[in-house]
């Protein structure tokens, strides 16, 4: 889970931090999209060779990103929702149904058994 107290967003001019840290003319993130003929780990053996002479510390998978995981997380639990929520729904529903029946049928009584009498 990410933490708010270690987090923190600031502006600074590109210029100002490549000057600040030693690094002029450099990337931080590759973002790839690949088709789903592709074999992941040729692609990320190849990244890795290719971005080793920049400081590159290795490629990995969507499956290894923490963000996908929250993502993932969530579509579970909204695939989960249609098999929880209608059963609840109905059992409470009939149950309604049930008490306000029983209340009708407990008031009217007395018509029920004079209907019942006369036949």
């Amino acid at each position: 889970m990410p933490d708010n107290r270690k987090f923190g967003i600031s502006w600074i001019r590109r210029a100002g931090v490549a000057v600040a840290i030693d690094m002029k003319e450099t990337f931080k993130e590759v973002s790839l999209t690949l088709e789903s003929t592709v074999h992941i780990e040729a692609v990320t053996d190849t990244l890795d060779d290719l971005l080793a002479h920049f400081g590159g510390q290795g490629a990995y998978d969507r499956d290894q990103q923490q963000s996908n995981a929250f993502t993932d997380a969530e579509i579970k639990h909204l695939r989960s929702l249609p098999m929880i929520l209608p059963p609840v729904f109905f059992s409470i529903s009939a149950f309604l149904v049930a008490m306000v029946m029983g209340r009708i049928v407990t008031l009217e009584r007395s018509e029920i058994g004079l209907l019942k009498a006369l036949g």
